[in-house]
């Protein structure tokens, strides 16, 4: 199970981490490039986080079925 969530985790954490660099950089921030960025990336991980969570445990319970 902790290998699921951890893939999970891993996945969740990329796209959504990226995509909000991605936002980041695009948009013109009155604070430099590299608080945008890092900001961005600490806000994709914490959302990873419990997204990781509740789809790890959607993924074991439909294989358990």
């Amino acid at each position: 199970m902790i290998v699921l969530r951890l893939a999970v985790f891993f996945m969740a954490m990329v796209t959504f981490a990226g995509s909000l660099v991605l936002a980041v950089l695009t948009m013109p921030l009155g604070l430099n490039n590299a608080m945008g960025i890092i900001g961005a990336v600490a806000v994709g991980t914490a959302v990873a986080v419990p997204v990781a969570w509740v789809v790890a445990n959607k993924m074991s319970a439909g294989m358990n079925s």
